[in-house]
């Protein structure tokens, strides 16, 4: 077995050269992870204000297809949308089980129905 190649790339690396691969900032960000149609996906905590299991929702005529209804949380008007329509994807009737989870994105507050929540975990980003 010849190990001539990997002497030579050791004798090569110079860590003052290479230092930005060293500099890697390695953060951990939370993100809530939820239930689609079978399929996992999460949102970055910061984004969430609340969850809570799918209440009745008032329909809203002549909204976009995305548009599930909208509730009064607490007084305020929520409207609340179909995740699955936001995303192209066919819509599945809703049942007591599935949840909403209230956003807060550019000081707009909106829920989004998911089948399931799982709970938060922390993701290891590099910036």
């Amino acid at each position: 077995m010849d190990f001539a190649g990997f002497s030579s790339l050791s004798n090569t690396f110079d860590p003052q050269k290479n230092l930005e691969l060293t500099e890697v900032a390695m953060t951990q960000q939370p993100y809530l992870m939820f239930d689609l149609n079978h399929s996992l996906y999460g949102i970055a905590a910061d984004f969430v204000q609340e969850i809570f299991f799918l209440p009745a929702l008032t329909d809203l005529a002549e909204s976009e297809p995305d548009v599930a209804g909208i509730l009064s949380l607490r007084g305020e008007i929520l409207t609340v949308i179909d995740l699955n329509q936001r995303m192209g994807k066919p819509h599945h009737p809703f049942t007591l089980n599935h949840s909403v989870i209230v956003v807060n994105w550019q000081n707009h507050r909106l829920g989004i129905i998911v089948n399931q929540v799982h709970g938060v975990l922390a993701i290891v980003t590099g910036k």
